[in-house]
């Protein structure tokens, strides 16, 4: 069962068609993305690139209770459904079919939820688990924590951040430059919050950067801007779990990271197109357990 709306960050599903902010998926900056373009909107097709399957579309509305969508639900898996794609636009959408697959359990008919933080945000609402927004942030320290934000996705959204951080205060280095790691390396030696951001380069070479640059340091913050970037540098630099404790924003989950070695690092973690312009000034404020000023300056 695949749920991908995401409502709080104005992500939708309508007739099975990923909408963000009421235009499909394919025709935004999304998919124009050049880690991981998405060059459909149609959710089953992007699923049926990979595994040919029977598709159903439902819809909460439909069926007005979770009761009855999960008796849908269930209907059309006995007429071969392989695939269930479900249509949402709210956050009542999303306790509804987190809802009705409970329902589906206690039928003794099981399905395998998929989805974003929006499905993952309805099923704790079912459960009865309360959010932490804001997350607790790490121990206070003497002094401020080093924080390398890695920034690797392209976005408009992405690109209004960096400048923020720039703003900020914050060293900002393409990844491409020469020495980037080293003298990254060298600013947290010294107390500082630095960005590795593109600049004429892919996300590989910022994922690879930044995971060079982890590998030169001692006790550091984590901030990882762009899905496909976060995922390099965490096989790169070995860090095995990420620990969620809660999130900053819709889409910017702060926690752990966890190496092989149990060693764990203050994490903030987003999609490239998440967060408002302040999100990545307001991650680092977070891991040091700052206010952010007025200002926002670090």
């Amino acid at each position: 069962m695949l749920a991908p709306a995401f409502p709080a960050r104005r992500r939708t599903v309508a007739d099975g068609v990923l909408l963000v902010n009421g235009t499909p998926v394919a025709e935004t900056e999304v998919g124009r993305d050049g880690a991981a373009p998405v060059s459909v909107s149609e959710v089953a097709a992007i699923v049926r690139r990979q595994w040919q399957c029977g598709v159903a579309i439902l819809s909460p509305r439909t069926y007005g209770t979770p009761g009855a969508l999960a008796e849908a639900l269930a209907q059309a898996l006995n007429e071969g459904a392989e695939l269930l794609v479900i249509d949402a636009d709210s956050a009542e959408d999303m306790r509804d079919i987190a809802a009705a697959v409970q329902h589906m359990s206690e039928m003794s008919l099981h399905v395998l939820p998929a989805g974003s933080a929006g499905l993952a945000r309805g099923f704790a609402d079912v459960m009865g688990v309360s959010p932490r927004t804001p997350p607790p942030s790490p121990p206070a320290r003497a002094m401020p924590m080093p924080v390398l934000a890695v920034v690797g996705s392209r976005t408009q959204v992405a690109s209004a951040q960096i400048e923020a951080l720039a703003r900020a205060g914050v060293q900002c280095l393409p990844a491409g430059d020469a020495d980037v790691a080293q003298r990254a390396a060298a600013m947290l030696s010294a107390g500082l919050a630095v960005a590795i951001v593109p600049g004429a380069s892919d996300h590989r070479v910022v994922a690879r950067t930044g995971a060079e640059t982890v590998a030169c340091c001692g006790e550091i913050g984590l901030v990882l801007s762009g899905g496909a970037t976060a995922r390099r540098l965490c096989e790169l630099a070995r860090i095995e779990h990420l620990w969620i404790v809660g999130e900053l924003q819709p889409g910017v989950a702060a926690g752990r990271a966890v190496t092989p070695e149990a060693d764990t690092m203050p994490l903030v973690i987003k999609g490239g197109a998440a967060g408002d312009a302040m999100a990545l000034v307001a991650a680092i404020h977070w891991i040091r357990g700052e206010v952010i000023s007025a200002g926002g300056t670090l």
